[in-house]
């Protein structure tokens, strides 16, 4: 059996404490791969679903931690932060709806898959969900790994 970093160590505590006391993932319902997620708790009001008729991503909230990403109908929210060594990240102004890292000089994809540059994870969606008056809510603090994108609580089908 081989040891583990301190580093390792800590992402793991980490991860294991968000999960204990993280029950919000466990709200809405999911039939196939369709969300209807109850809003998470605390968070940001992005407004109405109708306020996003088209494909697209929005840097509006970047200062709360998010862009947010409609496509195909599915809204959904990606971190702005790179998961190469921490970097701002921004559109990219020379390819429509490409996220770059302002350190680095990786990229990623709407979706948040990384593209090119040092980045090999692909960016954590954050926790979305609609309010009681249909309002969309991200909350920038539960992060969703790519393995739970399809489960509710990761999207907002419109």
């Amino acid at each position: 059996m081989g040891f583990i970093s301190r580093r390792e160590f800590v992402e793991m505590t980490l991860a294991a404490c968000a999960c204990a006391v993280c029950p919000a993932m466990s709200h809405g319902e999911t039939t196939g791969t369709v969300s209807a997620a109850a809003a998470p708790a605390g968070g940001t009001d992005v407004g109405d679903a109708k306020s996003f008729t088209k494909d697209g991503v929005w840097d509006t909230w970047a200062s709360a931690g998010f862009f947010l990403v409609r496509e195909k109908g599915y809204l959904f929210a990606v971190s702005n932060v790179c998961t190469h060594k921490g970097g701002k990240l921004v559109l990219n102004p020379a390819v429509p709806g490409q996220i770059k890292c302002t350190k680095h000089e990786g990229f990623f994809d709407n979706l948040g898959n990384n593209v090119s540059g040092p980045p090999k994870q692909k960016l954590p969606r954050l926790a979305i969900g609609r309010n009681a008056q249909g309002h969309i809510i991200v909350d920038a603090s539960q992060k969703i790994q790519f393995a739970d994108w399809g489960k509710a609580g990761a999207y907002v089908k419109l």
